[in-house]
């Protein structure tokens, strides 16, 4: 049996969680380090590829949500959030690669929130054609995408 079997077997409460939920964390700090590190190569040291396109987005959820959206909008989005987090944790133990989701989606969140508060905007600089990302949206994709991949077979 390997880890990932042994941990997809085991309960909250039993002894593989510290494994599993150590591996989260790991994954949540990584996420937010790479993520704050590679905004500061960009933004103060100044590393300028052809791939690389300083910009501040000032709007929310990849640039869909402008910040001006009724708050009500922005209480729904957030709930949605919670509601995705909760039930990802539910899901945690169902496949082997679905305790990614949690700390993809809340590393990228958290990343990018903490730049928010820092300076009003998200910091993007992957120029990527038809938008500008960083590292954090790009966790929080694979999150999302990840926790529609399980959720889509879990019902089928």
């Amino acid at each position: 049996m390997t880890d990932f079997e042994s941990d997809q077997q085991s309960t909250i409460v039993g002894s593989r969680f510290p494994v599993l939920f150590q591996r989260q964390v790991t994954l949540f700090l990584a996420v937010c380090v790479v993520d704050l590190g590679s905004k500061w190569l960009a933004f103060q040291v100044g590393i300028y590829r052809p791939l690389v396109t300083p910009g501040l987005n000032r709007d929310l959820a990849l640039g869909i949500v402008s910040t001006s959206a009724p708050r009500a909008a922005l209480v729904g989005l957030t709930l949605a959030a919670i509601a995705l987090l909760v039930h990802s944790a539910l899901l945690s133990r169902a496949t082997a690669v679905s305790w990614l989701i949690l700390p993809l989606v809340a590393g990228g969140a958290v990343a990018n929130a903490s730049d928010r508060l820092a300076t009003g905007a998200v910091h993007d600089w992957l120029n990527l054609g038809v938008a500008v990302a960083n590292i954090a949206d790009f966790a929080l994709l694979a999150g999302l995408m990840l926790y529609v991949r399980i959720s889509w077979t879990e019902h089928s």
